[in-house]
């Protein structure tokens, strides 16, 4: 529990890959006020992948005026950053520049060029992304780490197959949603170079996620639940917005 921000978080390490080159897993993050998506997931209330960021235009309550990003984290946070104090205008997604942040909030937000942008966590860990659309939002691309290791992501979470690789070629493929019951259900696929594979079943109304551990030829999924654990960061960002 989170007394600061009175929300709940748990993470589950459903996949370790051995002998990657950086520390390589495929994790779920539970967060109470985050009612968003995907696997093993079901939207109320959300499950994340420690892939999963995401950039989403704050457009205000009339949609009519741009006013800068959100940027979404995996572990829940969200955090606004306000466009460059000398531009503006309807709909006038992706501005070049630096991005303000809130007050206390240490990460870093820039678009060096258009279609493109860059998230800076408070480690040095630095998340790319590009632009979906006519910038209304964005899906990773890559995730740096402080020594310049980069894990590459190919895909858009919730609509495609994701391919995430990292420095020596080992990977984790997460499958494309697959739809029934009228919506009301969803699965999907995580596996892995290694043969290590996971599958979950996600119902969206009654907020039950199952997963299911097939043999591995190599490796060990690993399907016990680490503690609930305060976010470190809470103090310098929200958790999530509500």
């Amino acid at each position: 529990m989170l007394f600061r921000s009175q929300n709940a978080k748990r993470s589950v390490t459903d996949i370790m890959v051995p002998g990657a080159v950086v520390p390589f897993s495929y994790t779920r993050i539970w967060n109470s006020r985050k009612g968003s998506v995907y696997p093993g997931s079901a939207q109320m209330n959300a499950w994340t992948c420690n892939w999963q960021w995401t950039i989403t235009a704050n457009e205000g309550s009339d949609t009519a005026y741009f006013y800068g990003y959100f940027v979404g984290c995996p572990d829940g946070r969200v955090i606004q950053f306000n466009r460059p104090s000398s531009q503006g205008g309807n709909y006038n997604y992706g501005q070049v520049g630096t991005y303000t942040p809130g007050a206390g909030v240490a990460e870093k937000f820039v678009v060096p060029t258009a279609g493109v942008a860059q998230f800076t966590e408070t480690d040095g860990t630095v998340v790319n992304f590009v632009f979906t659309g006519d910038g209304e939002g964005g899906h990773v691309t890559s995730v740096v780490d402080p020594f310049g290791r980069a894990v590459t992501i190919s895909g858009i979470f919730g609509s495609s197959a994701v391919t995430i690789t990292e420095p020596g070629g080992r990977w984790i493929q997460v499958s494309a949603p697959v739809y029934t019951n009228s919506y009301q259900t969803v699965s999907t696929t995580v596996t892995t170079s290694l043969g290590q594979s996971v599958s979950y079943l996600d119902n969206f109304y009654s907020s039950v996620t199952q997963a299911y551990y097939c043999p591995t030829t190599t490796g060990t999924p690993n399907p016990s639940p680490t503690p609930y654990d305060e976010n470190s960061a809470a103090d310098s960002s929200t958790d999530a917005t509500g």
